[in-house]
């Protein structure tokens, strides 16, 4: 029955199915657009999860990082040596794709890099403005993914990227996450909305494609940000459920959970 279904789905696409495919895989994708991707998730996810190239066979250690912020950062000293240590970057390496790109080709010799929010903060093309399509957190994500990809040791992965293998019998997945600000219950709801909008300045910063065919735009808003989180759950669960005999490792930007939090910090 399965197979038939994804026969039937795949015909329905059509020829645009390998253009698809290759958009979903490059993260040039619109999260507001009419694609399957429900579909392609599963169908790619069923053939090729195992065909990672991250099949090292010594012993892995992984250092977890995150918010290195290094267009902030980079005149403050700071050296890195993670040896060969694979590295889980968690986001926000820098707020422009160029400054996070050459970051880590200069300080990581394997690992992966998850997209943080303050991708998109900052303009890496100065000609245009903030709201130009060039400038959008989606199209900073492709370049960045395309920037890494001449390292095969090194992967930029977000919520529709495919599982992989860290370690001989070590899947890892991942996403930025975002949030549906329900942390403390629905009853405060309206205050974290509230809160969201006046402290996170993706609201006043960010733009995102609203279509990619005519390349338009729109500014990033709470309600994008709920709905991210909505889809990037459901792709990671599906993810997650695909995967069987090996144990996973999922790394996101965003604290998925209360429990994340260091002690210093809670409360």
């Amino acid at each position: 029955f399965e197979s038939l279904r994804e026969d039937s789905q795949r015909r329905k696409l059509g020829e645009e199915h390998d253009e698809l495919i290759d958009r979903v895989k490059n993260h040039q994708f619109n999260l507001e657009s009419t694609l399957n991707i429900d579909f392609l998730i599963s169908m790619e996810f069923k053939k090729e999860f195992a065909e990672s190239k991250f099949t090292h066979t010594k012993p892995t250690h992984i250092r977890v990082i995150s918010d290195i912020h290094w267009d902030i950062n980079r005149g403050k000293g700071y050296t890195f040596d993670f040896g060969e240590d694979f590295v889980i970057n968690c986001g926000d390496t820098a707020s422009r794709y160029d400054i996070a790109a050459d970051w880590t080709t200069a300080n990581v010799r394997r690992g992966v890099i998850i997209p943080g929010n303050h991708l998109g903060y900052e303009y890496p093309y100065e000609d245009c403005p903030p709201s130009d399509f060039k400038n959008t957190k989606d199209f900073q994500i492709t370049k960045l993914t395309q920037a890494i990809g001449t390292n095969p040791d090194i992967k930029v992965i977000g919520a529709i990227s495919k599982p992989f293998k860290i370690a001989p019998k070590i899947m890892l997945v991942g996403s930025t996450l975002y949030s549906d600000l329900m942390l403390f219950g629905e009853k405060h709801f309206e205050e974290a909305r509230a809160l969201a909008g006046k402290s996170i300045n993706d609201f006043r910063r960010c733009h995102i494609a609203e279509s990619l065919t005519k390349r338009t735009t729109k500014p990033f808003t709470i309600d994008d940000h709920i709905e991210k989180f909505k889809r990037e759950l459901k792709a990671l669960d599906k993810k997650i459920a695909a995967i069987h005999n090996y144990p996973v490792i999922v790394v996101t930007h965003f604290a998925p959970l209360p429990y994340s939090v260091a002690e210093e910090y809670k409360n």
